[in-house]
């Protein structure tokens, strides 16, 4: 793979992130695969590669006809180790099936709005109060 259309790629999300008032984007493989001349593949190796965790972003897929790409940037450190723990607990409640697919829907759903929607210095304690009350409900 090009590395120059990587890097391409690459700056053409994070402009459309830094644009967007919520620090997020949807976006479709195929779309941007056909603005960029290029496979869907390539994309989503970009994806995979430039928007980890790691670097500062949660990502999100949904394959099929409307299928999307949703990233999101997360600006603090602490918020995102927070939320990737509550995401991994949420799927292991699933695995074992003390809650529904539904519940495990509405809870990721509400763990994404802290992140996307709560000032960073707010989200640490929005996801404790949340773990906790989740806690107190499982017990």
């Amino acid at each position: 793979m090009k590395r120059n259309l990587s890097d391409a790629i690459a700056q053409y999300i994070k402009a459309l992130i830094a644009r967007s008032h919520r620090q997020q984007i949807e976006i479709q493989r195929s779309e941007l695969a056909r603005t960029f001349n290029c496979v869907p593949s390539q994309v989503n190796y970009v994806i995979r590669t430039r928007f980890r965790e790691a670097d500062g972003f949660i990502t999100e897929s949904k394959r099929g006809g409307q299928g999307f790409i949703r990233i999101t940037r997360c600006q603090a450190a602490e918020t995102r180790l927070a939320y990737e723990a509550l995401l991994a607990n949420i799927e292991r409640l699933d695995r074992e099936r003390t809650i529904t697919a539904r519940e495990t829907e509405l809870l990721k759903y509400i763990y994404r709005w802290g992140v996307m929607e709560l000032p960073p210095q707010y989200a640490e304690n929005f996801f404790q109060s949340i773990s906790k009350a989740l806690i107190q409900v499982l017990k």
